[in-house]
């Protein structure tokens, strides 16, 4: 979605000079006389990025600046000011300004400053949802997985209330976990699918946003609202054909109504929950299997460790896609046999070779990532597939070390330094998966062992050797 910009200056010349500047761009613009207005905005509506003249009759614009970050914490503010002297920098980045840009500025300044800020807020975003993340996949078969999912999607979506419902074996929404007054319903009785909102949406298989009454929305008609809800998400969680369950994210004390732009960071969070809740579903299953006994115990880690690649993997690709831009526009001026000076001012701007060489590195690890992920999948389906190995197999130990490394190094890494000791040439006759889920149960029992010893000082050794005509392969 268009990134939406709320700027603030009493001059209306600026004020519409900046608007049509950042529009053109492809910005959503709103425009605001005063520090007042754009409080009573903020109030009503977010936004992605604010510009405010630190300077206007009668306001003091850093005590703004302050009530800003108290309101919207987490907007990006860019302050432009004509008193740019090292002092009132200072008093603007104390206060909560990410930059500060000199008056007067051309519209190349005021678009890079934006660009700069919109890039801190996606990092920021992408930060949250990290740790959102790694709190979700904690423990998935932990009874308390829903509580978290709801605690997370509670920060990060700045929501007063939000409740988790899944779909049970009995056809029927089931409220997992919720907070706020959400949570009063917990002994209520189940919903089935199409009755009340949660149900509807699930049949209906698509997302909504509600910002007006729920009688006045002709997708919900008949049902009534709660009159204290002043906006809010209502996602199905669906699994390729499959139903899942339900997350209700509301705002009742915070005025601002979500957006679309809420509403593509749902989708990125509902799908870490999603994956949360059906790799806690296959791990239950899988801890009654006494074959994959091993693998139900490490499911937790085994999804961490492929969360990781992927995260830093989708942001680079995020990087790069967000530059193709830049470089179709430099390929239409060189189809177009533009000046060679507007080329080069154009692949100065996208940072020339720097730019190259970070869209190489951001496709070098996004392919390291995808390589990580790809070795982790393959270690998996080998354990699930032991019964296919022939007796007669000739496989080399140390892979069936790395391999279980691999899959249970979560469950170490949280307690001790886990140290690889493997020697060369050992081969061995029989069954690697089957050897690796040895291993693998040896490698839990490590890290369970090692649960209470001081930070840091604990330590897994596991060695290979050869002793005479047999190998050895040792964790300590």
């Amino acid at each position: 979605m268009p990134s939406t910009i709320l700027i603030v200056y009493d001059d209306a010349d600026v004020r519409a000079w900046l608007a049509d500047h950042l529009s053109a761009a492809g910005y959503e613009v709103v425009a605001a006389a005063s520090g007042a207005a754009a409080l009573a905005q903020l109030a009503r509506e977010s936004f992605d990025a604010r510009i405010l003249d630190l300077r206007m009759p009668g306001e003091d614009g850093l005590d703004v600046l302050r009530r800003v970050g108290q309101s919207a914490p987490s907007l990006e503010v860019i302050v432009s000011t004509g008193y740019a002297d090292v002092g009132t920098v200072i008093e603007c980045l104390r206060a909560g300004a990410g930059d500060v840009v000199p008056k007067p500025c051309a519209g190349a300044e005021i678009t890079a400053a934006v660009s700069r800020a919109l890039e801190r807020r996606r990092l920021h975003l992408a930060s949250a949802l990290y740790q959102a993340s790694r709190t979700i996949f904690a423990s998935l078969t932990d009874a308390r997985l829903p509580q978290r999912i709801v605690k997370a999607a509670q920060q990060i979506l700045a929501a007063d209330e939000v409740s988790l419902l899944v779909l049970e074996g009995d056809g029927r929404l089931h409220l997992a976990n919720a907070s706020g007054r959400a949570a009063a319903s917990a002994d209520g009785p189940p919903l089935a699918l199409g009755e009340r909102i949660a149900g509807r949406v699930l049949l209906q298989r698509t997302p909504v946003i509600l910002n007006g009454p729920v009688e006045q929305d002709p997708r919900f008609r008949g049902l009534c609202g709660d009159q204290r809800i002043r906006s809010s998400i209502v996602y199905p969680l669906l699994a390729g054909e499959r139903s899942v369950g339900v997350l209700n994210l509301c705002r009742v004390s915070n005025p601002q109504a979500f957006r679309e732009a809420d509403l593509e960071l749902v989708a990125v969070l509902a799908s870490q929950i999603l994956l949360a809740l059906e790799n806690g579903r296959l791990a239950r299953q899988m801890v009654g299997s006494e074959r994959l006994a091993s693998i139900g115990l490490v499911a937790a880690g085994v999804a961490h460790e492929i969360n990781n690649p992927l995260a830093y993997a989708l942001a680079n690709l995020a990087f790069v896609e967000q530059h193709l831009g830049g470089l179709a526009e430099l390929a239409g001026l060189l189809g177009g046999g533009a000046a060679p000076e507007a080329v080069r001012a154009c692949w100065q701007g996208l940072g020339g070779g720097k730019l190259v060489e970070e869209l190489k590195d951001a496709v070098r690890d996004s392919g390291e990532g995808m390589r990580r992920i790809r070795d982790i999948t393959r270690d998996l389906r080998a354990l699930a597939r032991v019964d296919a190995d022939s007796p007669e197999t000739v496989a080399d130990l140390n892979d069936a070390v790395r391999s279980a490394i691999r899959v249970a190094s979560a469950q170490i890494r949280s307690h001790a330094t886990l140290i690889e000791r493997l020697g060369a040439d050992l081969p061995v006759r029989g069954s690697p998966a089957r050897l690796s889920q040895v291993l693998i149960n040896l490698l839990v029992n490590a890290g369970q062992a090692m649960a209470d010893a001081p930070a840091g000082r604990g330590e897994v050794v596991v060695t290979t050797r050869r002793e005479g005509d047999r190998v050895v392969a040792q964790v300590a």
